[in-house]
């Protein structure tokens, strides 16, 4: 019974991690959501449309039937630890929610007019699974960052929600003081000032509701300028709440939201040059056949004619990528810093490893490793020199012959 449990885990294990896994949920995901935007506006256009027709109901059934296996699954490969993972939290949030609005509620005797079905347009979170299946594809890597760095900067998000909160709270119990209460506003001969103060400032939730427009400066000259027309001393009042909320606040946001994007991205560059190093490290056997592929005459040297007469397709596309060579003539040139004609098994198999692991320029690569050649030699004709000084230090003054002119 053990056995048979780690056989299945096994084999969910390699199913839940492998490459392709990830990308046919997302192509599911994306089916399935054309799919509900597909019944929602012929649900608009056509007029009893839910009570006709019926693929929409078995479509969405069996859909919830494949999420299930797909939480079944990743339950299976990795146990208890999935409940660390909050992708694995949101899945079973909407698989659970889908098979209460569309399973459990009929059998209990629910309808559709109690609204259990539309629970289920919590389903178009999916599509940040979807992103997160493309971040892997270079073209989309983009967008997975923006989505991660939105998805993180939650803490964030919440100080920033209230600290706006307390300084409109603040502004708008003076707000109160200056304007709500003045009588000269409220009461006097201009209509246009009188029906601000009694639209925008006559309790403290439309206060701090019309205040909210300072914070996205949405029309805001239609408020503050009638009553600083009446009372010029309110520029006072409507300064600080343009420097300190319209820009200060808001471009201090802009400022940390930025930093925590910065942060992410060196981070997934972390995982990503992680993710390579593995993949690499899988791939040295590989290198090695390859070596030995390309030295014809067994002499454990590589030559330029050798390297040359391959297609450079043999190679992993970010070698090639991290070189910028053309061909392999090109390669050859890259790797080949000591300028000796030849590659040993060493400097190929190191110098394609350099050109995917460090994040230097090429040409900073090529000086360091010209840089040990150089070291090396001068080290060389130190130990030469000390020993040259030690047999001249030995030599007796008789031993050198003089010549005379």
């Amino acid at each position: 019974m053990l056995r048979f449990k780690q056989k299945q885990r096994f084999i969910a294990e390699r199913i839940v991690r492998a490459h392709w896994f990830e990308y046919v949920t997302g192509l599911i995901i994306l089916v399935n959501l054309v799919m509900v935007g597909v019944e929602l506006e012929m649900g608009l256009s056509t007029p009893g449309f839910y009570e006709k027709a019926v693929w929409p109901h078995i479509a969405e059934r069996i859909f919830l039937a494949i999420y299930f296996v797909e939480v079944v699954l990743r339950w299976v490969a990795g146990g208890w630890s999935n409940f660390k993972d909050p992708w694995f939290w949101m899945d079973l949030f909407l698989v659970a929610l889908g098979i209460f609005a569309l399973v459990l509620a009929p059998l209990f005797g629910g309808s559709n007019d109690l609204g259990f079905e539309r629970l289920l347009v919590f389903r178009g979170l999916r599509l940040l699974r979807l992103v997160r299946a493309l971040r892997m594809v270079n073209h989309f890597k983009i967008m997975w960052r923006l989505v991660y760095g939105l998805l993180t900067c939650g803490e964030t998000i919440l100080s920033t929600m209230a600290l706006i909160l307390v300084s409109l709270f603040v502004f708008a119990c003076v707000a109160i003081e200056l304007i709500a209460r003045d009588d000269d506003l409220r009461q006097g001969d201009n209509v246009i000032v009188a029906h601000i103060v009694e639209n925008h400032f006559s309790s403290l939730g439309r206060t701090i509701m019309t205040l909210m427009q300072f914070v996205t400066l949405d029309s805001i000259s239609a408020v503050y300028y009638p009553l600083i027309t009446a009372k010029p001393f309110l520029v006072v009042f409507f300064l600080p709440i343009l420097v300190v909320v319209s820009i200060g606040l808001m471009n201090l946001v802009t400022a940390a939201l930025v930093e925590n994007a910065m942060a992410n991205a060196a981070q997934q560059a972390e995982e990503e040059k992680a993710t390579l190093k593995a993949q690499l490290q899988h791939a040295l056997p590989s290198l090695l056949e390859l070596f030995q592929k390309l030295d014809e005459d067994g002499s454990g040297m590589l030559t330029e004619e050798e390297l040359a007469k391959v297609h450079q397709d043999i190679l992993p596309p970010r070698i090639l990528q991290s070189a910028f060579a053309e061909d392999m003539s090109d390669l050859f040139h890259y790797l080949d810093v000591d300028g000796t004609g030849t590659l040993s098994q060493s400097e190929f198999i190191e110098g394609l490893l350099n050109l995917c692991l460090l994040d230097l320029p090429l040409s900073t690569v090529q000086s360091l490793k010209l840089l040990r050649l150089i070291r090396k030699e001068v080290l060389y004709i130190a130990e030469m020199t000390v020993e040259l000084k030690g047999i001249l230090a030995e030599r007796r003054p008789d031993d050198y012959t003089t010549v005379k002119v």
